[in-house]
């Protein structure tokens, strides 16, 4: 009768350490899925910030050789670099979240 009682106690913890690694597991893909929206979010930023970038430097060099534009052509140069710095800075982030996804997915 003991055994009996050993095995039914052994397969409820068996049991248990299953149910906690699946609970786990799901909490993983939540965590995994929610990285990949932020992920996509931050993808869509960095996007507008190059374009914004491309179409400021773009306004530069048409008034680069126009006298009365040189402030107007000096400040488009400036919101582009500026643009691409944040745009850099966005990469970064994407870059963390993504090493943060593989730590996620090697458990």
């Amino acid at each position: 009768m003991s055994f009996f009682f050993i095995l039914s106690t052994f397969l409820a913890v068996q049991h248990r350490s299953l149910a906690l690694t699946a609970n786990e597991k799901g909490k993983t893909a939540q965590q995994v899925q929610e990285i990949d929206q932020r992920i996509q979010e931050l993808e869509l930023m960095k996007r507008g910030y190059e374009a914004k970038a491309i179409r400021h430097e773009d306004l530069g060099a048409i008034r680069q050789f126009q006298q009365e534009y040189t402030l107007e052509t000096r400040r488009h140069y400036q919101l582009a670099e500026q643009n691409r710095q944040i745009a850099e800075n966005i990469q970064k982030d994407i870059d963390l979240l993504n090493s943060q996804k593989k730590e996620l997915l090697s458990r």
